[in-house]
């Protein structure tokens, strides 16, 4: 049985994460424009029916509002869904690799790859914090096409 050697574990381990970082934007992205189409079309809705002095409420009712959505669940459905079972992946990476790091240094060789664990834990967390500040941006967009 083959085993990984470490620094194949390390250079693994952030392909995975950056997959997983990019997987999490382009489904922000695409979700995001699904809200904001959505808003649109609500809002091109009202519009025209306070026009013909007809009620939006009585012939839409309560089935959908796009607007007042939390931070949570602004992104529709299923794209919240994979969002977050992204960003869940890259936290189980992330402490895949903090639990190998932490075995690999009981053996002799901790000392020439301490450097490059570091290095690559530290890109893990940029990943991990990009993914959410991803999120806040679309968030605070969504936020600002409401009104």
């Amino acid at each position: 049985m083959s085993q990984f050697t470490l620094e194949v574990f390390f250079v693994m381990s952030l392909f995975v994460s950056l997959m997983l970082f990019f997987l999490a934007w382009i489904i922000a992205f695409l979700g995001y424009s699904l809200r904001r189409d959505h808003i649109i079309v609500h809002n091109i809705r009202q519009k025209a029916y306070q026009r013909k002095n007809e009620k939006y409420e009585e012939l839409f009712g309560a089935l959908y509002n796009s607007k007042g959505k939390k931070w949570r669940e602004f992104l529709p459905d299923y794209y919240n869904i994979f969002y977050w079972l992204f960003f869940a992946l890259q936290i189980g990476v992330l402490l895949t690799t903090i639990i190998k790091i932490l075995l690999s240094c009981n053996t002799n060789s901790c000392c020439a790859l301490l450097v490059w664990s570091i290095i690559i834990l530290i890109l893990q967390l940029c990943s991990v914090a990009a993914t959410l500040m991803i999120r806040c941006n679309y968030f605070r967009k969504y936020e600002n096409n409401i009104y």
